[in-house]
Parts: structure tokens; C-alpha cells; sequence
């Protein structure tokens, strides 16, 4: 990967500080950054009692979540594959690690050592707060497994990729090569058939519809994931699922996957022909005049246990019922937009509703708790078409639903 994409995994991935499967860079404290052998045991979550030497050990920090992470190195990346697909039969955004600490350069160039590397995928990947150095005990005993899993010798060729720059592919989609191939690819994270029930990571993706903007939100993830102030890449579009590059992902796969995820019962919300209820009453500092008066969204929970109902109670008055959040992003609010598709493109058409009102609670999680929300001046309902429980500073959306 290089400075510009995401892992249909679509990995996320996460699922970062401010959103991911970890609770926050800035607010895990008790995960602090070792860059020593003393302290990496503990801030990895995994304890020479846990592994009797340092191949297994090794083994454990290639395949179990650290620091936290709702995600792990294998995750997006095999040791090795056939045909494009590991022992589990998935193809992972990133390429298969196995001969990873014999190669000359890493990130598609952009860095030169496999710690600098492995780095980066524990920050902008995972979303810890956990740094290695050349004699962390984890870093070691993941060499380790490597090594002993690795059967080739000498240099292993130079790995470069293709970031792909344009979003929605010009090929025919096909609905069945589609669920076929996101079975392979984004099930990892997203499920068999992206069906909830089979869903492992509890990222949802039931929002996506066939519409002409979903489509393009989903090519945009899927091509430019990642950290939108990346140290490695250029171009990424916010949160962390791994971006598909040219090489693990065609842009007819791309086509095929983004026609069957259109095509499938995915998508959840209000029955049709269910009855608005009845508008809560108002009160005289502001109207209630619009015809959203009474409109619901339920917020489907991305990140950090985020749901809850917000209902437009007048012109100028969200409140948010039996609301749950772990409070763990560092700086999150409200965020409002036209169309829920739109907090998934980097710069899109969103905004805060809850400006310098901080969501954050460290101490206490938000448990069926109500919210009341004052749109702020120059805001309308008439123009809410979504909200979404946002991580600002990492751009990621923990929980959002379109109003209805």
C-alpha cells in the first residue's frame, strides 16, 4: 500500500482510535507504547504464560487482536496462498506475509524495514497505540513464526501495487459472480452473503442499496480505505479497512461485488406502510412546522456498541432514546448529512449538529440513555436525511441511520 484505498474486509477494518475495534489511540491508556521488550508483552495482550515459546507466542501476535484491536495481522494478510486464496479459501486485501522478512522494501516502497512496516498496520491498520522496536518481545517472536513458516530462501522479489484512483468501475456487474467473489473477499469481515447473523466483526453494511450513490461509496472504500492523513499513503478516504489494490481486487470484481451487494436483502429500516408516531409535543423556543416532524432513524451500530432511535421532535430538536455508546472516541458529536452514503466518502456532504459538545465518557458508558440535540443556527430537519455518532478526528462513522 502506498499513500492513496480499503479491504472490502472490507476489512475496515475497524475500527481505529477514534473508530474502530479499539477504543481510541488517544484513549487507551492502559495499552501505552512499548518500544521495549519489558513492556510489549503486556501492552499485546499476550503473556509468555500464554505461549510456551517464542514460535507459538509468535503465532498468537500474528492471529489474535492487539492492544485492543478488533482485527489482527491475519486478518488481511496469509501466510501464503494458491491461486490468490489461503487454507480458509478467502483472498485478504493485503498480500501473503510468509516471505515478508526477506524482502528489500515494504508498503509499496514507501518503507524499508518489515518493523517500520509492521508498524504502520499496528497504527493506521489496527488503531493501537502499541510500537515496536527491533528488540519488542512480540515483534521477535512474531520473526519468529514467520521464519519457521517461511520455506523459501534467499531475497524474495520486490512487492509493488497498483492504488487504483477512479471509484465506480465502467464493467457490467454480475450479481451471482458478485456474491461469489465477496465471499472470498469481504466475508472476512462482513459475513457469508454479508448477512448480519454471519456477521463476525459487527461491522454492518445493511445500509447498502442499489443506488447510484451506495455504489460509488462502496468502490470508494473498497479502492481508498485507510487513514485520511496517512504517514504512508496518499489519497486514502478515512477509516481503516484495508484498501483492495489493482493486483487483489479487478475492477470487474469490483463491479461484480458492488451488482450483488445492490441486488441483496441487505438493507434494513422502517416497513412500508408502518405509521409515523405521533410528533412528541414542542415546546416554545422553537416551530414545529416541517413535515419531517415525527420521521425516526435507527442507528446501526458500526463501532463501539453505537445504537439507539433519534426522532425529529421539531424544527430545531433531535432527541435520541434509549442511546448506547462505550464513550471511548476522543472527539465525537453528532454529525448530520442528506443521504446516509455520504458519511462514507471522504469530504462528503456532512456536518456537526453538536458542535464542541464532546461525546466523550471514558468512565461511564452510555447505557439506554436519552440525548437531546439543538440543531445550531443556520441548521433545518427539512434538509436531515441521516445522522451518524461521529469520530471526528479519524473520520469514521460509529453508528449511523437514515430518517424515515
Amino acid at each position: 500500500m502506498s499513500r492513496i484505498f480499503l479491504t472490502l474486509v472490507f476489512v475496515s477494518v475497524a475500527l481505529y482510535g477514534c473508530g474502530g475495534g479499539s477504543s481510541n489511540k488517544n484513549s487507551n491508556a492502559t495499552a501505552s507504547t512499548s518500544s521495549s521488550g519489558e513492556n510489549s508483552s503486556a501492552n499485546n495482550q499476550s503473556s509468555s504464560s500464554e505461549a510456551s515459546s517464542p514460535s507459538t507466542k509468535g503465532q498468537l501476535v500474528y492471529e489474535k487482536p492487539l492492544g485492543g484491536s478488533r482485527f489482527a495481522c491475519a486478518d488481511c494478510h496469509a501466510l501464503d496462498e494458491t491461486g490468490q486464496l489461503d487454507a480458509e479459501g478467502f483472498r485478504r486485501a493485503g498480500h501473503p506475509i510468509g516471505d515478508a522478512l526477506r524482502r528489500p522494501h515494504f508498503k509499496n516502497t514507501q518503507l524499508g524495514t518489515f518493523v517500520d512496516a509492521a508498524n504502520s498496520c499496528l497504527d493506521e491498520w489496527m488503531g493501537t497505540n502499541i510500537t515496536w522496536n527491533n528488540n519488542s518481545e512480540d515483534y521477535l517472536a512474531l520473526k519468529t513464526y514467520l521464519t519457521t513458516q517461511d520455506t523459501g530462501n534467499g531475497d524474495a522479489p520486490a512487492l509493488t501495487f497498483t492504488l487504483k484512483t477512479t471509484d465506480t468501475p465502467t464493467e457490467q456487474g454480475r450479481v451471482e459472480a458478485g456474491r461469489i467473489t465477496f465471499n472470498q473477499t469481504c466475508a472476512v469481515c462482513h459475513g457469508e452473503n454479508g448477512e448480519w447473523a454471519n456477521n463476525p466483526r459487527g461491522i454492518d453494511i445493511r445500509y447498502i442499496t442499489n443506488s447510484a450513490a451506495d455504489a460509488a461509496a462502496v468502490a470508494s472504500k473498497v479502492r481508498r480505505s485507510g487513514r485520511s492523513n496517512s504517514d504512508v499513503y496518499e489519497g486514502l478516504v478515512g477509516g481503516i479497512m484495508p484498501f483492495w489494490s489493482a493486483e487483489r481486487l479487478s475492477d470487474q470484481e469490483l463491479a461484480d461485488i458492488t451488482a450483488f451487494l445492490g441486488a441483496a436483502t441487505l438493507n434494513t429500516g422502517t416497513t412500508p406502510g408502518t405509521p409515523v408516531p405521533t410528533p412528541p409535543p414542542t415546546t416554545e423556543a422553537c416551530d414545529a412546522t416541517s413535515p419531517r416532524i415525527g420521521q425516526m432513524a435507527a442507528l446501526r451500530t458500526l463501532q463501539h456498541g453505537v445504537s439507539g432511535t433519534a426522532t425529529i421532535v421539531d424544527n430545531c430538536t433531535i432527541k435520541i432514546t434509549n442511546f448506547n455508546y462505550d464513550g471511548q472516541g476522543v472527539d465525537v458529536e453528532f454529525y448530520a448529512s442528506p443521504n446516509i452514503a455520504e458519511f462514507a466518502i471522504n469530504g462528503g456532504n456532512y456536518y456537526s449538529i453538536t458542535p464542541n459538545r464532546n461525546f466523550l465518557r471514558q468512565s461511564q458508558p452510555y447505557v439506554n440513555e436519552e440525548i437531546t440535540i439543538t440543531l445550531p443556527a443556520g441548521s433545518s430537519v427539512d434538509n436531515l436525511g441521516a445522522i451518524s455518532l461521529w469520530c471526528v478526528d479519524f473520520d469514521i462513522d460509529f453508528g449511523s441511520g437514515s430518517f424515515q
